[in-house]
């Protein structure tokens, strides 16, 4: 069992080799954190709960440290954003008020299964005892964002015309959101072998 750090979050992984070029890894990764972003007019806090459990093969192509990774992933990843317009905004082509808006929240999902690839290093493999460290590179492939529950607060909620509105504002998070659906992977991992 290892431990394993990385842009995924904190978590454990089993490895085992197949052979001299081949090896399987299992984990498991929980990372929570929070940021910001802009889509047309309006400043977006964002809330992420990454959660992923992997499947991994690795291949040595020369039967030594440098490895080449494929595999998936069960895809927890998700996101919640918020928005308190404190002046005028844009809301898909009309500008309104911002007490008639109220705040707008909505959700980030991603899809449930994940491909990974990527390529690494790692000090120690097999039934070797001791410390062996890992390092790895590579991108989980998780899909282009999709906005749930995209809803305000403020008196408009539900008039027709305004949801309209809203609609065409999801297109732009989702726009904005994009680039997460490659999320760039690095690893540390640490293991001790008796």
């Amino acid at each position: 069992m290892a431990l394993k750090g990385s842009t995924l979050g904190g978590g454990v992984e089993y490895e085992g080799t197949l052979g001299d070029y081949l090896g399987l890894r299992l984990g498991v990764n929980y990372l929570q954190f929070g940021t910001d972003f802009t889509a047309g007019d309006i400043n977006y806090d964002a809330d992420f709960n990454l959660q992923t459990a992997s499947g991994l093969i690795d291949w040595y192509p020369l039967a030594g440290a440098f490895r080449v990774t494929a595999g998936v992933m069960l895809n927890g990843n998700d996101a919640d954003i918020s928005a308190s317009p404190a002046a005028p905004v844009k809301i898909g082509d009309v500008v309104y008020n911002p007490q008639m808006v109220g705040s707008l929240d909505g959700s980030v999902n991603f899809n449930d299964i994940a491909p990974y690839a990527g390529i690494g290093w790692s000090s120690g493999r097999g039934n070797q005892a001791g410390l062996s460290v890992a390092f790895d590179i590579g991108v989980l492939f998780q899909g282009a964002p999709s906005i749930d529950n995209y809803h305000a607060t403020g008196p408009l909620a539900g008039n027709p015309a305004f949801e309209a509105q809203l609609a065409k504002e999801v297109a732009k998070v989702e726009d904005e959101l994009d680039p997460y659906q490659y999320y760039p992977v690095v690893a540390l991992t640490l293991t001790y072998r008796f």
